[in-house]
């Protein structure tokens, strides 16, 4: 009797012991993405290749029409990562808003490209056009304001700045309900294709250095959870390495998106 309660005992002690440390090994991050392309597609990959659960984080990805509302969620303790919209994020930070530390930075250029209608040839011929970003402040708000001022155009005065969700844009441009919008340049094809628009520029062709896509977390999180975000760069980085490197996983994830 002394003998199986000594070995029962053992035993539940081991499972309760495997247990536990599985469940602290594993550690929720919330992280909050706006749009498509890049910061999805990234992340996908990095999941199918296990690397998280290497790393012993579950990543759970919650998606924002905008950056603005993914701003809004951090600001009420509903996320622990901000990814793929720097500016929108910085903005609340310089508002005072938010109270948050950029931690990353994994695309600094401009993966868009600015798409208008057609009869549109020339920036000059923007004057009085709609132009759609998904919400005010976000990052495609900022960035079509300082695409007009390259152009030598006032955003506030010489075009129509209105909003429109990302998903609906492409749609409103092929129906002439807006002049012109920045799209990623996986969304290109779908409407030069339709035959309604063309590319006005390319955005990375702009000689210029800008934090798109990174992660922007709040400032107590770095304080207690420094060990929990290092893994997490990490992750990415290596994430990054297998994009750019394993052809058949990122050919995968690129057609599961329809890309």
């Amino acid at each position: 009797m002394g003998k199986f309660c000594l070995t029962s005992c053992g035993t539940i002690l081991i499972v309760l012991g495997l247990l536990f440390n599985e469940g602290r090994a594993q550690q929720i991050v919330r992280v909050g993405y706006s749009g498509g392309g890049v910061a999805k597609n990234l992340h996908k990959t990095i999941e199918r290749a296990g690397l998280w659960k290497k790393r012993g984080i579950e990543i759970r990805l919650i998606y924002f029409t905008s950056g603005a509302t993914m701003a809004q969620a951090m600001v009420g303790g509903d996320l622990d990562l901000a990814d793929s919209d720097v500016p929108a994020m910085v903005n609340a930070i310089s508002a005072g808003v938010l109270d948050g530390k950029l931690i990353s930075v994994y695309v600094n250029r401009f993966p868009f490209a600015f798409v208008v209608r057609n009869e549109i040839k020339t920036a000059d011929d923007l004057k009085g056009k709609r132009l759609a970003i998904s919400r005010f402040g976000s990052s495609s708000d900022v960035t079509t304001r300082m695409l007009m001022r390259h152009f030598k155009l006032d955003p506030d005065k010489d075009v129509r700045i209105i909003q429109a969700a990302g998903t609906t844009r492409v749609p409103a441009m092929i129906a002439g309900q807006i002049d012109g919008t920045l799209l990623g340049t996986y969304d290109v094809p779908i409407i030069t294709e339709s035959g309604c628009c063309r590319v006005l520029v390319d955005l990375l062709e702009i000689p210029m250095d800008y934090a798109r896509f990174g992660q922007v977390a709040p400032t107590a999180l770095v304080k207690t959870r420094r060990d929990m975000l290092a893994k997490f760069v990490q992750g990415l980085i290596e994430g990054i390495y297998i994009f750019k490197t394993n052809r058949d996983l990122a050919l995968s994830v690129l057609r599961q998106e329809g890309v």
